[in-house]
């Protein structure tokens, strides 16, 4: 009767696990495609400039209007790269709640998702002086912030065996070797 309560209770969170993996793999899903990903300012001295993007939208904002434009499909080829980063550490952070990679894993992955708005936003730092303007950019890392918070907060129990049938096998030299050696016998010669 017990074994029957506690299989009930494993499925029970299983369940809870299941369902709380999935709400955080629709939440990083938005963040990774909704949130912004980079601010931009430029002064020309006459006139400013600033735009907040992200990976299907840009906000453009100067001194006369305020527009929201949607990436174009074509444009977004452009953005496979980034896309391809963020929609990985999506995955990531999803089986890491399912039970099946570690934390330490999943919070490289995160940083890696924001590797390629740092790259090139420090290419634009580096280059920026050619045009004679002051303008500034860099990335927003919201992403990964929110993933990285909701590993702290909200962690699971780490996994010994990334895989379910894995056995694990001890070195070499950590076997016993009184398994391997024959038991002695009187008729042994000395």
């Amino acid at each position: 009767m017990g074994d029957v309560v506690k299989e009930a209770e494993l499925a029970h969170v299983g369940e809870t696990d299941s369902k709380r993996a999935s709400i955080i793999a629709i939440l990083m899903a938005l963040i990774a495609f909704l949130a912004p990903a980079a601010v931009a300012g430029y002064d020309f001295g006459y006139d400013s400039f600033l735009s907040i993007t992200s990976i299907l939208w840009v906000i453009y904002m100067d001194g006369y209007n305020v527009r929201l434009e949607f990436i174009n499909p074509f444009y977004l080829m452009g953005m496979i790269p980034f896309l391809m980063f963020r929609v990985a550490f999506v995955h990531q952070i999803t089986r890491y709640y399912r039970g099946k990679t570690t934390r330490g894993r999943t919070a490289a992955g995160a940083v890696i998702s924001e590797a390629p708005f740092f790259v090139m936003y420090a290419l634009w730092i580096i280059t920026v002086g050619i045009y004679g303007a002051f303008g500034y950019n860099f990335p927003l890392p919201i992403m990964m912030i929110v993933g990285l918070l909701l590993l702290w907060r909200f962690p699971v129990s780490e996994v010994t065996v990334p895989w379910k049938g894995a056995n694990e096998q001890r070195a070499w030299w950590e076997e016993n070797t009184e398994d391997k050696t024959e038991p002695a016998t009187d008729n042994q010669p000395l």
